[in-house]
Order: C-alpha cells, then sequence, then structure tokens
C-alpha cells in the first residue's frame, strides 16, 4: 500500500511540474493510459477512496455493536435483525479492507475526465474543495433532475491549482459541507 501511495505522491509531483510548465526528465506524461485529446488544465491520480488504518479497537467495537444487536434480535424474537447483524459487520469489513483503485483525473478546457468518463463543464452546476480534512477532496454536482454529487480525492494537489482550472468554467460554493454520508464514513474509518 505505502509503494502505491509514494507513486501517487511522486506522480502529482511529476503532475504540478507539468501543469506549471517547469517539464522535468522524471516526468512522464505517458504513465497515463489515457490522454484526453483537448487541452489538459490539471491531471493526477488518486485512489477511489479513503483508506484507513483500523486498530485492535475498532475491531473490537464492532464486535461489541454486533453481539449487542445479535442478543437484541434473539431477545425480541427478530430473525432479521440478527441476519442484519450478522451481514451489516462484514460488509463494514468487505468494503473497508478492499484494494482501493485509483483514477486518472483529468481537467480539460471542455470537462472532466474521470477514468475516461467525460463530464462537461455545461453539466457540473458547481465544485467545492475541503482541504481541512487529513485526506483532502475535492467534488462537483451535476446540473441534472438528480443533481449527483461526486467526490475526488486530490490528497497533495494545491487546491488553489484546482480552483484556477476549474473558475473559469464553474461556479465554487465555497459554503459547501461535508454530506452526511461522507461524514459517517470518515468517523467510521470506511
Amino acid at each position: 500500500m505505502t509503494e502505491k501511495y509514494d507513486h501517487e505522491k511522486e506522480t502529482i509531483k511529476n503532475l504540478k511540474n507539468v501543469v506549471k510548465g517547469k517539464k522535468t526528465e522524471s516526468t512522464n506524461v505517458e504513465e497515463f493510459k489515457f490522454m484526453p485529446k483537448e487541452k489538459v488544465l490539471l491531471a493526477w491520480e488518486a485512489a477511489d477512496k479513503e483508506h484507513y488504518q483500523k486498530t485492535p479497537i475498532w475491531y473490537i467495537g464492532l464486535f461489541i455493536i454486533t453481539a449487542l444487536g445479535i442478543i437484541y434480535g434473539a431477545y425480541s424474537g427478530s430473525w432479521s435483525t440478527i441476519t442484519a447483524f450478522i451481514l451489516i459487520p462484514v460488509a463494514i469489513i468487505l468494503y473497508g479492507n478492499a484494494e482501493s483503485r485509483f483514477n486518472e483525473i483529468f481537467f480539460t478546457e471542455k470537462g472532466i475526465y474521470i477514468n475516461k468518463k467525460f463530464t462537461p463543464y455545461k453539466e457540473i452546476s458547481r465544485f467545492w474543495v475541503f482541504n481541512e480534512f487529513p485526506i483532502k477532496k475535492m467534488g462537483f454536482r451535476g446540473t441534472g433532475f438528480l443533481q449527483i454529487e461526486r467526490e475526488i480525492l486530490i490528497h497533495d494537489v494545491d487546491p488553489d491549482l484546482i480552483r484556477k482550472a476549474l473558475n473559469s468554467f464553474i461556479k465554487e460554493d465555497e459554503d459547501k459541507e461535508e454530506s452526511f454520508i461522507s461524514h459517517l464514513l470518515r468517523i467510521l474509518k470506511l
């Protein structure tokens, strides 16, 4: 895991140099599997989810909550509660320990690419940057009926570079707060 994170940090450093126009010999833009046809304003590679180290206390807490839920289910005679309190911790452990995939993110003159999936700026209403958390991230909201939100980890990418790349295309939501689900996942270290 450390090797992947070190590789990611090196890639981010190299891409910052490319964006700033300071191409170095170690910068290898061909490392990306995909390159957009239009001009790239900013690019980096990042894990698709935050990864937290879980202590034995975290696992003990999960076991205690599971045991209490199973006892409650048995006391109330609810087999569905027992089943839920058996399956939910399994799902939490599987999700929390799953290997992260790495996304290639490109901000171009026409829109945002995340692993070849293109979203034009006209389909994005707002973007935001959260850099006060241990793991920095940015996000954007679609303009469609459902206004789907997407968050991307930025790690060591300078938030000002993100703002500079996007401000001429999309308005920044400076008052945006972390969603309940994102906050809960961060607190539970998932």
